[in-house]
């Protein structure tokens, strides 16, 4: 089941050099309600830069995943801790806020079983930090709302 794109987009980064939008479209498994495999979201990563630009659509992270990230940015948000990193299980995809910057990171493997890596960092802003939860916390309303 996918969700409406009628939502506005969340970018976790929208800068005029650089941006990256995250997006969830769905379960991975809708018809299973019952085990580990049932709580995998199909997720769009969009990344542009001025030397980089693609698009991914993968099932690389867990509703459990995106309830702690909405926990730890509401921390950070309130100054309970200093940063914030992404525990994904997903190994290839990390997101570290610290109070004033996000750091946005993905492996790939290239055509020749190598690592490659791209980093982006930005400087983010307490309203930005607000709307990156807002939306989240959006996003998995419209999961759990798709459930029912």
């Amino acid at each position: 089941m996918f969700l409406s794109n009628l939502r506005k987009d969340m970018y976790l980064i929208d800068k005029s050099d650089k941006s990256i939008e995250l997006k969830i479209l769905g379960y991975q498994f809708p018809e299973i309600d019952y085990d580990d495999d049932s709580e995998w979201l199909n997720i769009l990563i969009n990344v542009k830069t001025r030397n980089i630009q693609y698009e991914i659509r993968e099932p690389c992270i867990r509703t459990r995943e995106i309830v702690r990230m909405i926990k730890g940015l509401e921390n950070l948000l309130r100054g309970v801790i200093g940063q914030y990193e992404t525990d994904f299980m997903e190994p290839d995809l990390d997101i570290k806020f610290e109070s004033a910057q996000i750091e946005f990171r993905q492996f790939f493997c290239t055509a020749f079983d190598e690592r490659e890596e791209v980093r982006i960092t930005s400087k983010i802003s307490k309203s930005d930090l607000e709307s990156i939860i807002m939306q989240l916390k959006d996003e998995y309303a419209e999961i759990l709302k798709g459930q029912n």
